[in-house]
């Protein structure tokens, strides 16, 4: 049988994909979509980190205009509270904060005003599966510096605490921070030692009590890409390492901690 080829059919067949260029178009396709898809995921993680970042610059803000009419830092807790000590400190250094952001604030019991604001990292939440008992709180206070040392005492500007006397531990006064620029207020809610971090806590600290808690480390380096947000006491905010903050064991990073400016590297050796 003889089959006659027309001019048109023969044009046709010459403008008709091959089944290896369907597939090769079908990859490309799939590779930009891949490219495109990164791109947004990288994009909104920035925005993110952005949004973290000019929060923690208010909370500076707040704690320099807090030093500045005080002339001492927030506690980070008002333990002394019930007794009447340190009022204008209230129940603790996000109180002390808030109400300087806004004037006349009071927080309202039941409602959770720690989870909105500039209290609200968008790179983060509470885990769906957190128990309840436990509290988790997005930023953190430079509270306690760098572990108890062995007299129980701290070094960081939440107030000059003493473990065998709470209730009595007098504020940091704002000349005790020897090196403002350099040593940090607050930041994402991170307490590391190690390696290891957990997440969630009202203070921010290195601290050799830290423990693993339900994916915690995973989960704070997914944050920011295993970097932290943190502001400074001389209210300049910078993105740190992880590393930076928990591991590293220079002079340099084990500084960032302490109001005197030292490295205390003595309390590396805390278990």
């Amino acid at each position: 049988m003889n089959t006659t080829w027309s001019p048109r059919t023969r044009r046709l067949q010459a403008r008709a994909f091959t089944l290896i260029e369907l597939l090769s178009t079908v990859a490309i396709i799939g590779v930009l979509a891949a490219l495109l898809l990164t791109a947004i995921v990288s994009a909104r993680a920035k925005a993110k980190g952005i949004v973290c970042l000019k929060n923690v610059r208010q909370m500076g803000l707040g704690i320099t205009q807090f030093t500045t009419e005080h002339g001492e830092y927030p506690l980070g807790l008002n333990r002394g509270r019930s007794e009447g000590k340190n009022p204008e400190h209230r129940a603790g250094w996000m109180v002390s904060v808030q109400f300087q952001i806004e004037p006349g604030f009071i927080p309202i019991p039941g409602t959770d005003w720690m989870s909105s604001g500039i209290w609200d990292c968008p790179a983060t939440a509470k885990p769906d599966y957190w128990p309840r008992s436990l509290g988790y709180i997005e930023y953190g206070y430079n509270a306690n510096g760098l572990g108890v040392g062995t007299n129980g005492t701290t070094i960081g500007i939440g107030g000059t605490f003493n473990a065998m006397a709470p209730n009595t531990s007098p504020p940091v006064k704002e000349d005790e921070v020897v090196n403002p620029s350099g040593t940090l207020a607050a930041g994402d809610g991170f307490t590391g030692w190690n390696g290891v971090v957990e997440d969630g806590h009202w203070s921010m600290s290195r601290w050799p009590l830290a423990e693993e808690t339900l994916g915690s480390t995973q989960r704070s380096q997914r944050r920011h890409k295993a970097r932290a947000n943190v502001v400074f006491c001389d209210g300049h905010a910078e993105s740190l390492t992880l590393k930076t903050l928990f591991t590293d064991t220079s002079d340099e990073a084990l500084r960032l901690w302490n109001r005197d400016g030292l490295p205390h590297r003595e309390r590396l050796k805390e278990p």
